[in-house]
């Protein structure tokens, strides 16, 4: 459908706080701007909604007259999981839908981090295992960087503790929340380098 440029009255820039990250004010002014610098004097919303989905911050919009003639724009950011430093040199953020943004984009963003052996392989188990840590309110707190090891184990590496946490599959995640949650304050477990918990039904610790 379209409208008449000229009728609107203000263009008004809503945002979708669902991951509590809400869109930067220069990203809604860009948006504002790129809206009312449209080279025509008709405004096609469908059209307006594509353009804006294009963009690599957006995850989805939607775009509607109000009846005051206000040009409603309603914004989903992409929210990062993981900020990726690869075998490449590449550096970039996953978002919850497996998307990659770059990194120039959210410069100062707090995010979990993954170095090490990364490759088109084993990205994907690394953004399966970056949304089970970001869901999960014990472990995005507890995890604070993963490196990746030649073999594909993986270390976790906790904020709390100085020793690594390695495991090789995302279901030990539910073993080290486990142990962590039950573990006697009696216990010095920072005298230890690693803690392995591919093993099942033991952990393993490193002097």
């Amino acid at each position: 459908m379209e409208y008449n440029k000229i009728n609107i009255k203000d263009v008004q820039v809503l945002t979708e706080d669902y991951y509590s990250v809400g869109f930067d004010k220069e990203i809604l002014n860009d948006i504002t701007k790129d809206i009312l610098s449209i080279d025509t004097n008709r405004i096609n919303l469908h059209d307006v909604e594509e353009y804006l989905n294009k963009k690599n911050k957006v995850e989805s919009a939607e775009v509607y007259f109000t009846i005051d003639k206000k040009l409603n724009i309603n914004v989903q950011e992409r929210m990062p999981v993981l900020k990726v430093n690869n075998l490449k040199g590449d550096v970039f953020f996953l978002d919850t839908n497996f998307v990659k943004i770059k990194k120039s984009i959210y410069k100062d963003l707090d995010c979990l981090i993954a170095n090490g052996f990364i490759d088109d392989e084993n990205l994907f188990f690394l953004y399966d295992l970056a949304r089970e840590i970001y869901f999960d309110s014990f472990l995005k707190n507890f995890i604070s960087q993963i490196y990746v090891n030649e073999d594909n184990t993986v270390e976790l590496i906790p904020a709390l503790f100085n020793h690594k946490i390695v495991i090789n599959n995302i279901s030990q995640l539910k073993k080290i929340k486990i142990f962590y949650n039950k573990i006697n304050n009696d216990v010095d477990i920072n005298k230890y380098s690693e803690l392995k918990f591919m093993f099942n039904k033991q952990v393993v610790a490193v002097e």
